[in-house]
């Protein structure tokens, strides 16, 4: 019997390491799936919301959002117009 309890309390760390890590993991995979959930309701009421709005998203446009540059127009800007290049000294 003493073996017993000596082989019992060597691996009841290990169990409860294991135990914390399996409701830590759990706890992360749930908040991760009702975060997703929330991103893919949110992303069908945006869709919804720009299908109803005639399907602009540009500067100009139907979103309601103002002065924003597609990935596309900033790609295609010329690279002296890109902020990063103004006057940027070299720390020298």
């Amino acid at each position: 019997m003493h073996v017993l309890l000596e082989i019992l309390a060597g691996l009841l760390p290990s169990i409860g390491i294991g135990y914390l890590f399996y409701r830590i993991m759990r706890v992360l995979l749930e908040g991760d799936r009702k975060e997703r959930a929330a991103y893919a309701r949110w992303q069908a009421e945006h869709d919804s919301a720009e299908h109803d709005s005639g399907g602009h998203d540009s500067a100009v446009g139907g979103s309601g959002v103002t002065g924003t540059v597609t990935p596309t127009e900033a790609d295609s800007r010329p690279t002296a117009a890109r902020p990063e290049n103004h006057g940027a000294s070299t720390g020298d």
